[in-house]
């Protein structure tokens, strides 16, 4: 059950990321190719935290 609210999180906050870089980027594609690295950097600063 934690493992799945977390994991729901982090979707989340790399959703939201990508949204605002896409915004920033005007392109949608900007935004899908950072979507790929994303996910990593949103652990790591889970974990930094």
């Amino acid at each position: 059950m934690l493992m799945r609210a977390f994991f729901s999180l982090l979707v989340l906050l790399g959703f939201l990321s990508t949204l605002a870089i896409t915004a920033e980027a005007g392109s949608l594609e900007i935004g899908s190719i950072d979507f790929g690295a994303q996910p990593p950097t949103v652990e790591a600063e889970i974990v930094g935290n």
